[in-house]
């Protein structure tokens, strides 16, 4: 998981970089050279290509044929394709100068990074909420980041922080909405201070809390041209990237590590019907418990939503009861496969 969120690091900056450093041109706040918005797509793409074959090798595959297939055919993949071919189009937008080729470009490499993420297993509104959060945060961070590497005059850094102010709105809206489809209101509490995603998400918070204050003092020092403040704004604002790919490769709590969740098992096979439940507590501890036991029974967990392996159960044998424990390590869509022989049955759930 660590290279996963050094890839989303990756691209969270090299957004910043590009998207960021675009605005800034297109708007006069900053006069960028062009390498700093080639900087920014090849952050893109080496979030990408980190991203893409950490996957592979945790999955075992590396032929090129499963590089093919893993692009052309999982949300990720493809997501990552979108992603570099918008930065691409972004960056020569950008030696040419044409608006309109910018905006659609934007779009689409906020698609390809939002696509990637949870929200790209929700679709819809979610998709859009997610690259709306994504866009202000790269112009937001990349504004800082074009400032800190200049002398901005005191009306420039009046202009930007009107810039500025939007996105913190933008971002606040967003997060909001967003934190609340992940986690009911009255079960907020419990799911930030149990489980990783909202461990991250507190620490994010707490560096946008800081982060806020510092721009007053930033304002003042443009006076007597003293960056010191700004450096530091900028510095925290990296972090701020850094947490923020933790936080999109964390699994989001679910009821399951607020609340005790039973689902039911009943299958057929060898002409007997197994019955039993599946027990989800905690932050994804799994007991499974099924009678009567049958002789070569197997079962193992499948992630339905992404290309993972599958996740064996060692069954045991106690009082004529099959058990066995586990924990997830993702939230999600979940299928719980029982076998003996060729003769297999699935049950489905959610966590």
């Amino acid at each position: 998981m660590i290279w996963l969120a050094l890839a989303k690091l990756l691209t969270y900056l090299g957004l910043s970089l590009l998207l960021g450093g675009s605005v800034m041109r297109r708007t006069r706040l900053a006069d960028l050279p062009l390498w700093w918005l080639g900087l920014g797509a090849g952050l893109v793409l080496a979030g990408g290509l980190l991203e893409v074959g950490s996957t592979l090798i945790d999955l075992g595959f590396t032929a090129p044929s499963d590089v093919a297939d893993f692009l052309t055919t999982t949300r990720t993949g493809r997501a990552a394709i979108v992603r570099v071919i918008g930065a691409a189009l972004l960056l020569a937008s950008g030696l040419q100068g044409w608006w309109l080729l910018s905006l659609g470009a934007g779009v689409l490499t906020l698609w390809g990074a939002a696509s990637a993420g949870h929200s790209g297993e929700l679709g819809g509104v979610w998709l859009l909420l997610d690259m709306v959060h994504a866009g202000a945060a790269a112009i937001w961070v990349g504004g800082v980041l074009a400032l800190a590497s200049r002398r901005p005059s005191l009306e420039t850094g009046r202009r930007f922080t009107a810039v500025a102010l939007s996105c913190i709105g933008v971002l606040v809206v967003s997060g909001v909405v967003a934190t609340l489809r992940h986690v009911p209101l009255a079960s907020l509490w419990s799911a930030l201070w149990g489980s990783t995603w909202g461990m991250a998400l507190l620490i994010k918070l707490g560096l946008l809390v800081t982060v806020v204050p510092m721009s007053v003092l930033v304002r003042r020092a443009l006076t007597t041209g003293w960056l010191a403040p700004l450096l530091l704004e900028s510095a925290l604002l990296t972090g701020v990237l850094g947490v923020s790919g933790a936080l999109a490769t964390s699994p989001p709590p679910s009821l399951a590590l607020i609340q005790r969740q039973v689902v039911p098992v009943s299958v057929k096979l060898g002409g007997q019907i197994v019955s039993g439940q599946l027990v989800l507590s905690g932050p994804g501890d799994l007991a499974l418990t099924l009678t009567p036991a049958l002789p070569n029974l197997r079962a193992r967990l499948i992630m339905l939503d992404h290309a993972m392996p599958n996740q064996s159960l060692v069954l045991s044998n106690v009082g004529g009861a099959m058990s066995a424990q586990t924990q997830l390590w993702m939230s999600g869509n979940w299928a719980l496969e029982l076998s003996q022989g060729v003769e297999r049955a699935r049950v489905k759930f959610g966590y």
